[in-house]
């Protein structure tokens, strides 16, 4: 993103007469108003989200990885009427005013009896991937205006008496911006684990408790006897957090080696924890599906099954298709959506949660281009 730049301008009356032209698109900028005492004023920018991502370089799109290094957290002060910059930084090294694509809260401050106070203060949230390719679009640009009313001590609308809003985001102040947060760098998944479930490897992963947290699913990775050339074997959504491999042959002996990341959008995140699975490991293996020459179509049945509450379905897709995955009750009622999207092709595992639902047969249908099958699964609470 270009950095946001934040000008504060002091002076004594309503139009600054220091007033320049933004150097900018994407800019915050704030006029210090009204200060006819001048009294010493303080604009504290201060991050509050748990993340940020940093901007994109000129000629990118859309690239925006997690950050710590535009926390945002600046104090100035002035008195003479002049002004301080939130510099605007393209890359290298951060200027010291700077901050990221993140969530911040700008409070005023007012000198009395030897002592700031804090007078006015907003948040305002720019946690969007639609930057900053949109922030000049036609002859708006994706500066924002403000002033700080010393006398009346409150934000207002740049040469309006309209208060600013005490929570806005930049989407909702400039319209053409839109909330995406696809492309913005997911958070990676943490202690990968793994069990046996019914003769297969199960995987367990955590994932940080931020919220929101920016995430569209995950993407398994498998290496046999090696911990390298791994190769995507799967996709998930993103509120699943497990994944039994029914497609592992290990042949009576070998290791297996697994590792995910978290996915939104079209951006990865850094790989979690490798974990490695042996025949061991498993132990009294029975049953090994066998692994198919290419990919078909395929619905398999669910696993467990009877289930309570929860259960995996798997499926493969021989072409990059738009997948449906419904379940309906036995009067034909749909009761849920697994899936609705495009997907690509390969094996896909969904988890299904019947914890609203009552006891009972339940019936599950995939289409996929002209594929259709279904399958039935029983609810036992």
């Amino acid at each position: 993103m270009k950095k946001l730049i934040v000008l504060c301008f002091i002076t004594c009356c309503c139009i600054n007469p220091y007033a320049q032209t933004p150097s900018a698109g994407g800019e915050l900028i704030i006029y210090i108003i009204n200060n006819s005492s001048y009294k010493e004023v303080k604009i504290d920018v201060d991050l509050i989200s748990p993340l940020c991502w940093d901007g994109t370089s000129p000629g990118t799109n859309n690239i925006h990885d997690l950050t710590t290094e535009y926390p945002g957290s600046y104090q100035t002060t002035d008195t003479n009427g002049g002004d301080v910059d939130w510099e605007a930084c393209w890359g290298q090294q951060p200027a010291a005013h700077s901050f990221a694509i993140g969530n911040y809260r700008v409070s005023a401050y007012v000198k009395l009896d030897q002592a700031f106070h804090l007078k006015d203060q907003f948040e305002i949230d720019y946690r969007t991937s639609d930057l900053p390719e949109n922030f000049n679009e036609g002859e708006d640009s994706g500066d924002l205006i403000v002033d700080f009313d010393v006398s009346k001590s409150r934000f207002y609308y740049r040469g309006l008496s309209i208060r600013f809003p005490s929570a806005t985001t930049i989407w909702d102040q400039k319209e053409w911006i839109d909330n995406i947060t696809a492309e913005l760098e997911p958070l990676p998944p943490t202690d990968l684990t793994q069990t046996a479930s019914y003769g297969s490897p199960q995987l367990q992963w955590q994932h940080a408790d931020v919220t929101p947290n920016w995430r569209t699913g995950y993407k398994i990775y498998r290496s046999l006897n090696s911990q390298t050339n791994f190769s995507l074997i799967a996709t998930t959504t993103a509120s699943v957090n497990s994944y039994t491999d029914v497609r592992l042959i290990l042949n009576g002996g070998g290791t297996a080696y697994y590792k995910l990341t978290a996915v939104n959008g079209t951006r990865e995140s850094i790989f979690s924890n490798t974990i490695d699975v042996s025949i061991v490991d498993i132990g009294k293996i029975n049953h090994f599906r066998n692994q198919t020459n290419g990919i078909e179509y395929k619905l398999e049945q669910n696993y467990p099954n009877p289930f309570n509450p929860v259960t995996v379905i798997g499926f493969s897709i021989k072409n990059n298709s738009f997948v449906t995955l419904k379940v309906f009750d036995t009067l034909g009622r749909e009761v849920s959506v697994l899936v609705n999207k495009d997907l690509s092709a390969g094996y896909h595992q969904v988890q299904f949660d019947g914890s609203n639902l009552e006891s009972g047969i339940y019936f599950y249908e995939l289409k996929a281009n002209e594929f259709r099958d279904v399958n039935k699964f029983i609810l036992i609470k």
